[in-house]
């Protein structure tokens, strides 16, 4: 401050007023005492300013600073994935997806179907005696290569039901349901398999799990891998990771989501595989159809619409949230023997081991 006070003095405000004019004693330092004071309030207000600046600047560089560590800190966590943030919108997202279907909808379906095979049994297959060895029809029904369960008859007992005329409608009842359900599991066989054909082509693309020598009890390891995958130990893993994916890839195909109902099954979609299912089932049941059905195409019009049924049920089931089992064991504590011939549905939900029973098993 002492600098503005300097040039002040050496500066004379009235340079045409003669220097030699007398002055009282005292009156130089009565007249600069104002300006002087002026001058310092604007210097004292100027350095405040100054200061405001310099912070401001400070602040404003700062933000800049924290601004670009939040954005790598961002794409970090995008990187390794942020587990507190990442359960509410897992969250979020299931409850965004599809509604559950209830148990009276899967259970009435089912009921449907089994009514729709037996009608057709009943309208174009006979009782009548007829010559064919068990061996031959074990051998045609082994043909089919359907991949079997446990819960599954074996093809020389199947053969047995068939051939007596006093067992053959159950039987007939209990090998279309199994050719058909059988078939709407992501494991039947490409050509056969009632579910879309781009579902089916990309699950069969993923990589098989083989099990390694050397490897501990319990680890797996993927076929191109080159060390034991302690991670894969767990076997809900895989199962969890699958029904995710149906389940999302179902929302994805609904063509009007906003009633989040499952998906719709399109014949053509599974044209080529009704087809096959048709070829299966009549290379079975052929010497049994009636003489009438045999030079008739309704037979075959009738048994494509229940396949199209089977089908829609099993698209119903990829679409949920659980697993799904069919059967076919006869749990009834009759002495007499039964015939399962349209079986029991299982649920196993998410996240649990005990299988729960959505439908009975129709027993005949």
């Amino acid at each position: 401050m002492a600098t503005p006070h300097l040039a002040f003095v050496q500066r004379n405000p009235n340079p045409t007023r003669n220097t030699n004019t007398s002055t009282a004693p005292g009156s130089s330092s009565e007249l600069s005492s104002g300006p002087v004071a002026a001058i310092s309030i604007a210097t004292f207000i100027f350095g405040i300013a100054l200061a405001l600046l310099c912070f401001w600047f400070c602040m404003n560089r700062r933000k800049h600073s924290a601004g670009g560590r939040s954005q790598r800190s961002f794409g970090a966590n995008g990187l390794r994935g942020d587990k507190a943030e990442g359960i509410p919108t897992t969250s979020m997202a299931e409850q965004s997806l599809l509604d559950p279907i209830d148990d009276s909808t899967l259970k009435g379906t089912m009921a449907k179907l089994d009514n729709f095979i037996d009608q057709h049994v009943l309208g174009h297959y006979h009782e009548d005696q007829i010559q064919i060895s068990t061996t031959q029809l074990a051998q045609a029904i082994t043909d089919c290569n359907i991949k079997t369960s446990a819960s599954s008859m074996p093809a020389d007992e199947f053969a047995r039901l068939l051939i007596n005329p006093a067992t053959r409608f159950h039987a007939i009842r209990r090998f279309i349901a199994w050719v058909i359900l059988s078939n709407t599991n992501l494991d039947a066989q490409a050509a056969a398999c009632l579910l879309p054909s781009f579902i089916v082509a990309f699950y069969n693309s993923f990589p098989p799990v083989e099990r390694q020598a050397g490897c501990e009890e319990g680890t797996l390891l993927l076929s191109h891998s080159t060390h034991c995958a302690p991670i894969l130990t767990d076997p809900l893993a895989f199962e969890t990771a699958l029904t995710n994916w149906k389940h999302i890839s179902a929302f994805l195909l609904v063509e009007n989501r906003t009633f989040r109902e499952d998906p719709k099954l399109h014949e053509s979609q599974i044209r080529a595989a009704i087809d096959q299912n048709v070829k299966w089932i009549h290379y079975v049941l052929a010497p049994f159809l009636t003489n009438s059905s045999k030079h008739s195409g309704e037979w075959e019009k009738n048994l494509r619409a229940i396949i199209l049924a089977g089908a829609e049920l099993g698209f119903t089931l990829f679409s949920q949230q659980s697993n799904w089992v069919f059967d076919w064991k006869a749990h009834s504590k009759s002495e007499a023997p039964v015939t399962v011939v349209f079986p029991a549905l299982l649920e196993k939900a998410k996240g649990r081991t005990r299988l729960r029973i959505v439908s009975e098993a129709v027993l005949a």
